[in-house]
This record gives C-alpha cells, structure tokens and sequence, in this order.
C-alpha cells in the first residue's frame, strides 16, 4: 500500500527481529513514533530484550520521540517454562513502566505455511489459532491507540 503525495499513514506495522545494532532495526526505529516488541516466552528472549532496551538509547538519537508501546508474546506453545518467563517478563515490563498486550500470539504451522505460500496469514488460515490471536491483538492495540 502506497500513501499519496502529502498523506501519511496512521499506523504501519514493521515487523522485523529486534537485533540492536542493525541496519534494519536503525532504520524501523528512525521511522517510528512507537514500537510492539514482540517476545519470544523464554531465557534467550530475556536477555535480547535487556540488549534492545541498551539499543533504544541509540535510537533515539536518530528519534526522540521513540517510545515502546508495549510488549506482544509470541511463539506460545503453553508449557511451563514459558508461563514462568511471562511472569519474568511481566516483572521487567512493570519495572520500566512498559503496558504487557493481553494478546499472546499462539505458535501453529499456519504461520510457517502462509509464509511458505507468500500469502496473508488470513488468506485460508484465519480460523487457525494464530490468525485468531494477531486478530485480538490488533482489536487490543486499536482500542488503546484511540
């Protein structure tokens, strides 16, 4: 989708892996008024997001105006280790005062499969658990961003 000449976008998703430091993340950050960190629910995941936290003050050089909106869970399988990184990850989140998005985006193939097929994940996978999750999480993010 293209803005036309003096229109702008209200909301554009860049979805992208948080690594700090990279050309990629630099230039997200740059374009941003606000960022969704989307976490992973395990130990590896913990560390990045201290790593990205550092790197925000990087980006803000660029942008001042750079904030984190909240934290989106992804990958979910439901085991127990990854009950208790949410709680970690809660934790931190209350600590710097960053919101923690009720959504938590199920792991499934359909994900795998849309990206394999270059097809919208809710071109033939919206009832697929996933599609159902990203769904509430954008009904989530709408309802704060009004």
């Amino acid at each position: 989708m293209e803005a036309l000449a003096g229109e702008g976008f209200t909301h554009v998703i860049i979805d992208n892996q948080p690594l700090v430091g990279s050309v990629q993340t630099l230039q997200a950050t740059t374009a941003a008024n606000d960022m969704i960190v989307t976490l992973h629910p395990d130990s590896a995941t913990l560390q990045g997001f201290v790593n990205l936290i550092e790197g925000l003050k990087e980006a803000r050089q660029f942008n001042p105006k750079l904030k984190i909106d909240g934290i989106l869970l992804g990958k979910y399988k439901g085991t127990n280790n990854e009950r208790f990184f949410i709680e970690e990850i809660k934790k931190w989140a209350d600590s710097l005062g960053i919101r923690m998005y009720r959504s938590i985006i199920r792991e499934g193939i359909a994900v795998q499969e849309a990206q394999g097929n270059v097809v919208s994940l809710w071109d033939g996978y919206a009832r697929e658990n996933p599609a159902i999750d990203l769904a509430n999480f954008i009904g989530e993010y709408m309802e704060g961003s009004t």
